[in-house]
């Protein structure tokens, strides 16, 4: 017997990628209307400085003004060691006395015209919208008898790292 009839030539069979690419596109299809697409807002802020340096000859401390901001109250603080200048408590509605904070703050800048850093010591449980608003009220306020224009007070807001 002749072993040629046996042995045919097999057709390589290629395999057909025409189904699995069409599932891979409607599966990205799906991916992408099915995703959630979030605006993500920063808050501007400057990260505290440390660095080792020699002591200044000058008798003048140096300008430090710290804000704590707890659950009940904004305690502002000045100077080297840290020393209370003012308490505000929280209002009924419970919300901040912003306006007294302005008022504070425009005080203490009067008193010191160059100075443009305040130091933010939030507690961790405090909501992102109320560390805003206070931001706001730090950094502008609005200029007197001019509506609609505001005035610089402590632009620079740096939010102290605690361990």
């Amino acid at each position: 017997m002749n072993n040629y009839k046996y042995k045919k030539k097999r057709k390589m069979e290629r395999l057909n990628l025409i189904p699995i690419l069409d599932a891979v596109f409607i599966f990205i299809f799906f991916l992408l209307m099915s995703a959630q697409f979030v605006d993500i807002y920063q808050i501007g802020s400057d990260a505290p400085a440390v660095k080792t340096a020699m002591p200044d000859q000058s008798k003048q401390e140096p300008f430090v003004l710290v804000l704590e901001i707890k659950r009940d109250q904004l305690i502002v603080k000045q100077g080297v060691d840290e020393q209370v200048v003012k308490v505000i408590r929280r209002l009924r509605g419970g919300g901040y006395d912003l306006e007294q904070l302005s008022e504070l703050l425009v005080t203490i800048k009067q008193q010191n015209p160059k100075e443009d850093a305040i130091i933010f010591r939030p507690l961790s449980g405090i909501a992102y919208s109320a560390i805003v608003k206070i931001m706001d009220t730090v950094r502008l306020r609005p200029a007197a008898g001019q509506p609609g224009k505001t005035k610089t007070l402590f632009e620079r807001v740096i939010f102290e790292t605690v361990i």
